[in-house]
């Protein structure tokens, strides 16, 4: 079994590769989402709705996506 921990945002890749991001409930309905690195806003961008723009609140935390079901 692989255990998934949550890492600090800062190691997060800014590749294009999307990731499972975590903020502050406060700021969030959605404290969970897809996010991927948008390098040309410097921004973290919702991974599932290219129009949404960006995530609403600040991540501070990551991990990778798991593997699909099969």
């Amino acid at each position: 079994m692989i255990t998934m921990e949550w890492k600090s945002i800062e190691s997060a890749p800014k590749d294009g590769t999307a990731i499972l991001g975590y903020g502050d409930i406060a700021l969030s309905a959605y404290p969970v989402g897809v996010l991927v690195w948008n390098k040309d806003l410097g921004i973290w961008d919702a991974d599932n709705d290219p129009d949404q723009g960006p995530w609403e609140s600040e991540p501070t935390h990551w991990m990778p996506l798991p593997e699909p079901p099969k």
